[in-house]
């Protein structure tokens, strides 16, 4: 039979049709075979998807945001940030910036317990005895050299960091003067410099430092001077904690602080909002000298004072409610030396063994302790120059410290502080003590030109702490003995004096005060 023109295309177009359906059959490939994650093969078996959270739509691993999609590893992913959408992934510190403690604990958090250089330090002279070595052993851990135990992570943390904070650091602190400028622990600062990341060559420097320090029998402490000052902290640390810092930000939250109102006292220092660990400061300011202060609590925490009425602490991860309770002061009768009832006690629980310097004139203020029979004349506080309330001195079995006492000067330094009167007064009269009768006190008008340019106006008197004017000294028997003596100076009517201590030749010596009197003017 003879095939016509058309059957003949007919013919060509099945085979066409047949080749066609073959090669499109070739096209599910096995899913160990796909090479080319475009998101153009459909794994056998694989149901379908909405397109929205399934591996193979819009958001899958072949999506704009999956592993292989235009934000995968390469843009959104693991190599250039992070996680894709955290709002915090860099801040720019100022240059001026102080690493607090806080910073530095977030740091070292992130570092190891050991390191090479270090240990090998730790194995040739690891601190035998004292220290965190005996907090080590009352903590029942492994102390051993040999496998560089307890580590100088361990060491940091638990037997100096988390202490410190408990006895009152506070954690906004700067890192570069506690955690580094004071430590005497040579494998310890080691191991903050291989820690931080500073280059192996200078680490090593400073480890040649620490031992050849060690084979000559130098001083710890003199060793540990010398590997500072081969590795400075802002030299060489503190760029890569910056760094790190600046790659990841704090986060911390503003928290909010609310404090009771009364009109008793008045709060300065305070603000409405902190970020957590922040050093909050406030300062209670005593207007009803009937009343003082019982108790300061945040959140039900018991505040101690950090000197005078002033209160510090690192605010919490939470909002903080401050409580100020009051309770009336015990009026004592004057003591037998008081001529009026114009009389006050310096009332000043020493927190320590040693004097604390009053930067804010309302911590002297609240000190000065109204126990007459008239009337409370002091408004305030106006000035305090190098005034500390408590004092200290001696030596050796020697020494002395006590409270109840405002410490005018130094050895080295004059003090002085100004009493704002609301009525005027010709004179005062000073209990306390000296450290030497040729201590020189001048009291007198605050505003008197005597105290810029040293001259001599008419408005103050100068005495010297002997002879007529004569002052114990202080001295260990004399201070437990309570061996106080007593001085008046006169001077112009005035409602506002200065009492200070001045140079005497090329010597300084400290006035201390334990009570204060006034001589009203009755004229006035």
């Amino acid at each position: 039979m003879k095939r016509t023109p058309m059957l003949k295309r007919i013919l060509v177009f099945l085979c066409l049709i047949s080749l066609l359906v073959g090669l499109l059959s070739c096209t599910r490939v096995n899913p160990d075979t796909d090479n080319g994650g475009n998101g153009e093969t459909v794994l056998p078996d694989t149901p379908p998807s909405d397109g929205n959270d399934g591996n193979t739509g819009d958001e899958g691993n072949t999506g704009d945001n999956g592993n292989t999609g235009d934000e995968g590893n390469t843009d959104g992913g693991n190599t250039d940030g992070g996680d894709s959408g955290n709002e915090n992934t860099r801040v720019d510190l100022p240059d001026d910036y102080v690493i607090t403690m806080s910073d530095m604990e977030r740091f070292l958090l992130t570092k190891d317990e050991q390191y090479p250089i270090t240990n090998e330090y730790v194995e040739l002279y690891q601190q035998e005895s004292g220290g965190y070595i005996a907090n080590a052993i009352k903590a029942g851990l492994i102390v051993d050299k040999a496998q560089h135990l307890p580590s100088q992570k361990w060491h940091y943390f638990e037997s100096w960091l988390y202490p410190t904070l408990e006895e009152g650091m506070l954690w906004d602190a700067s890192a570069s003067d506690r955690s580094y400028g004071k430590f005497s622990c040579p494998e310890l600062l080691l191991w903050i410099i291989e820690a931080t990341g500073v280059d192996a060559e200078k680490v090593r420097e400073a480890k040649d430092i620490a031992v050849e320090g060690k084979q000559n029998g130098t001083k710890v402490a003199t060793i540990c001077a010398s590997i500072r000052a081969a590795v400075p902290f802002n030299t060489y640390l503190r760029p890569l904690i910056i760094e790190y810092l600046e790659n990841n930000p704090a986060n911390y939250k503003d928290y909010g602080l609310t404090a009771n109102s009364d009109s008793a006292y008045q709060l300065t220092g305070l603000k409405t909002e902190y970020k957590e660990r922040e050093t909050v400061t406030l300062s209670v300011l005593m207007t009803d000298n009937t009343k003082e202060i019982a108790k300061v609590t945040a959140n039900g925490t018991v505040l101690e004072a950090s000197s005078g009425t002033t209160y510090k602490f690192s605010m919490p991860g939470e909002d903080v409610q401050i409580l100020i309770t009051l309770k009336d002061k015990d009026v004592l009768p004057p003591p037998i030396e008081a001529t009026n009832g114009y009389f006050y006690d310096i009332d000043y629980e020493l927190p320590g063994k040693t004097a604390v310097k009053f930067d804010d004139p309302t911590d002297a203020y609240n000190v000065i302790r109204f126990n007459g029979t008239e009337e409370n004349i002091i408004s305030s506080v106006s000035n305090v120059t190098n005034v500390y309330g408590g004092g200290r001195g001696g030596s050796g079995d020697n020494i002395w410290y006590s409270g109840d006492m405002i410490k005018l000067g130094t050895t080295s330094v004059t003090g002085s502080i100004t009493i704002e009167l609301t009525e005027n007064v010709t004179g005062v009269i000073i209990t306390g003590y000296v450290t030497n009768n040729n201590c020189i006190i001048r009291v007198g008008d605050s505003s008197s030109t005597v105290w810029s340019d040293g001259g001599d106006d008419g408005k103050t008197t100068q005495i010297t702490a002997k002879d007529e004017y004569y002052m114990n000294v202080a001295g260990k028997e004399t201070v437990e003995a309570g061996a106080t003596s007593t001085i008046q100076i006169n001077f112009e009517s005035t409602d506002s004096i200065t009492i200070s201590t001045e140079k005497s030749g090329s010597k300084y010596y400290v006035l201390y005060i334990t009570s204060i009197e006034f001589i009203v003017d009755e004229g006035a």
